[in-house]
């Protein structure tokens, strides 16, 4: 039944009595537990009664009688499962580490795959089947590259070596990749912040060539992938744009975001693409958290996306999450309304959203307090008084201090290094439209090109 992926739940609740009797009553071996977990994780039968039995059983003998190719399976058939048996995952690593070398490229995989899936960090382990694998790579096929890669990105190890001994491996063999394979490649190294140019450009032809044979959400992780580690192949965007638009309607959240995201944080207009990603936010904005509407609310801003209907659904959505939102994320919601709607809806808009916590309590500080009072100022005297005033002076007081920093530099500048880290240490990276003259001529500079006040704001 699990080989055939045969769901039959009265057979199977059958099946599960019978095996719970008999390891009630009997010794299984090494591969009956380990097969009996597969088969379970095969058939997602989370029998709890069942899965204690064989844990019971597998647990003490772990260290001595399972083979790898057993430690592999009962590990994939938890992790599968969800099941975070810290008792069962020691063991497992425990015996999996001194006989390492003994693994085949896919048992391999599968307790990376395992570990990563549950979140299971456990450094030997994962040093020891990184260096087993970064010498055995070339005998691992596309499902085990893949899930080698993933694994490493799920838990946030950047194994440069192995990442790139995957990638020159699985550029050799790209044309063997499935669809899922090549994107959770590609998400790795995105996620991993590894490039591997020949790769990226190899899994770049081939989706452009067969999208229509991946499933909704390895486009959004492909195109996510290929903005995050900004790669500009055009004509992948250009496929996944126009794909996108005739499948917008099967998008998830995240599966939206991912796709916005990607094409504003490449700087990509396609009118068709943001007219669908716009109707797509607006049906489903009832369901999306405070980072799914400042994310929603940046994209359409640097995509220069005026949906006043869309723009009113954010601010009205927003006002309904406004104690959950993180104050970079609020700065940003801000930001973005203000640069997009028209002057009689801003004041609207922003208003009941500057009472949002992360503002009130005055903790922003930085670029979020920047974005902040640039969005509030136009509407300064639609907003409470003691909250932009407290806003406003906080900047001041900011900007004041900030004269001062950059006024012991002398221009022009002979320490680079010094004057560098100072710039970064402000954690501004400009000023914004209404205060940027005002600094420079606290700087000494009476009036500066307005082009140049321009870029700088």
């Amino acid at each position: 039944m699990a080989i055939l992926r045969v769901s039959d739940s009265p057979l199977m609740g059958e099946i599960a009595d019978v095996a719970l009797a008999a390891l009630g009553s009997a010794v299984w071996s090494p591969q009956d537990l380990s097969m009996m977990a597969w088969a379970c994780a095969g058939l997602v039968c989370s029998n709890g009664q069942l899965l204690d039995a064989i844990l019971q059983q597998a647990v003490s003998r772990i260290p001595t009688e399972f083979s790898p190719r057993f430690l592999a399976n009962t590990g994939w058939a938890f992790a599968t499962l969800g099941v975070q048996d810290t008792p069962l995952l020691k063991a497992v690593a425990s015996a999996a580490i001194p006989r390492i070398t003994e693994f085949q490229p896919l048992e391999l995989s599968a307790m990376a795959w395992s570990v990563a899936q549950i979140r299971f960090s456990n450094v030997p382990l994962n040093d020891a089947i990184s260096s087993c694998a970064a010498a055995d790579i070339d005998k691992f096929n596309p499902q085990s590259l893949s899930n080698m890669a993933w694994s490493l990105a799920n838990l946030e190890v950047r194994d440069a070596p192995l990442l790139a001994a995957i990638s020159a491996s699985a550029t050799h063999r790209l044309t063997s990749f499935k669809p899922r394979e090549m994107a959770n490649t590609a998400w790795a190294l995105a996620k991993c912040l590894c490039t591997h140019p020949p790769l990226l450009s190899a899994i770049a032809a081939r989706a452009s060539a067969c999208l229509d044979q991946f499933i909704l959400m390895d486009i959004a992780n492909i195109v996510w992938s290929y903005a995050t580690l900004a790669v500009p192949h055009w004509p992948l965007f250009d496929v996944i744009a126009a794909e996108s638009v005739v499948r917008m309607h099967e998008c998830n959240i995240q599966q939206l975001g991912n796709i916005a995201w990607a094409f504003a944080s490449m700087v990509i207009t396609h009118q068709q693409l943001q007219d669908a990603i716009a109707c797509s936010a607006q049906a489903m904005i009832g369901e999306f958290a405070a980072p799914d509407l400042s994310m929603m609310a940046w994209a359409c801003q640097s995509m220069a996306v005026c949906d006043e209907s869309l723009l009113h659904a954010i601010s009205i959505a927003a006002q309904q999450h406004l104690d959950s939102f993180e104050g970079q994320e609020i700065a940003v919601l801000l930001w973005a309304i203000s640069c997009l709607s028209e002057a009689a809806a801003r004041k609207t808009r922003l208003s009941p959203l500057s009472a949002a916590p992360a503002i009130v309590d005055a903790s922003l500080s930085g670029h979020a307090l920047c974005l902040v009072v640039n969005a509030l100022y136009p509407v300064g005297t639609a907003v409470n008084i003691e909250i932009w005033a407290t806003v406003e002076g906080k900047w001041l007081q900011f900007l004041s201090g900030l004269a001062a920093q950059f006024g012991d530099f002398a221009y022009p500048i002979m320490d680079e290094s010094a004057y560098l880290s100072a710039m970064r240490g402000t954690g501004c990276f400009h000023l914004g439209p209404y205060y940027t003259q005002g600094f420079l001529g606290a700087l000494g500079i009476a009036e500066a090109p307005s082009d140049f006040v321009e870029v700088a704001s």
